[in-house]
């Protein structure tokens, strides 16, 4: 039987007592995601990390006003930005490190901070790219991350996410990168086509737009 799934934004007054749930359900999803085993290659370490990673990416969105959206009972999750994500990135390192990366690099090590920084300045430079080329308006929405637990895979709560932000009804382009080619297949059933492929450390990248 197919499930209903319920998605709905959390108000910022929400966010906080649900950090840890929703770290929970992206560190389980992204655990053998490329990006992830390029910065921590250890295997255990990695599983031991990964939520407070994620944690304190869920409190910079939270941080920076961007959308946050969830499964009633936090079984996928979405963090996105309505609109370019402000600043730079020398904003961006100091938001994260304020929402509790430090700690993260601290465990890990310094070798892991650089492979983190190196990979993350490639990711941000294909986006730039990406719009300096016009391949995507300057006015756009962007998917951070979206992940659904890995034992509610194949009963289509990804669908229901990614439907839940497109159908946004203020339609912009959408953009977003991913470095898992398998990824690539599903976004282009919502009308997502690659502009970009870069190549990192991690692998390839692909960036993906869906046009408004």
């Amino acid at each position: 039987m197919r499930k209903e799934w319920t998605i709905f934004d959390l108000r910022s007054s929400e966010t906080s007592p649900s950090i840890k749930k929703i770290a929970k359900v992206l560190a389980k999803a992204f655990q053998d995601y490329p990006f992830s085993k390029y910065v921590f290659p250890n295997g255990k370490l990695r599983k031991e990390i990964l939520p407070a990673y994620f944690a304190a990416f869920v409190r910079y969105f939270n941080l920076c006003s961007g959308m946050i959206s969830i499964e009633e009972n936090f079984w996928g999750a979405a963090l996105w930005f309505k609109g370019p994500e402000e600043g730079g990135w020398l904003k961006f390192y100091w938001r994260i490190f304020r929402c509790g990366m430090l700690p993260v690099f601290f465990r890990a090590g310094w070798g892991s901070l650089i492979r983190w920084v190196r990979a993350m300045k490639i990711d941000e430079k294909a986006h730039s790219v990406c719009v300096d080329q016009g391949l995507i308006p300057s006015q756009h929405n962007s998917i951070g991350l979206l992940a659904v637990d890995p034992k509610e895979r194949g009963n289509r709560l990804g669908v229901a996410l990614m439907k839940y932000i497109i159908e946004e009804p203020e339609s912009v382009a959408i953009y977003l990168e991913t470095h898992e080619e398998a990824n690539v297949t599903f976004y282009k059933k919502f009308g997502f086509q690659v502009v970009k492929i870069s190549h990192s450390p991690v692998g390839k990248v692909w960036s993906m737009v869906r046009y408004s």
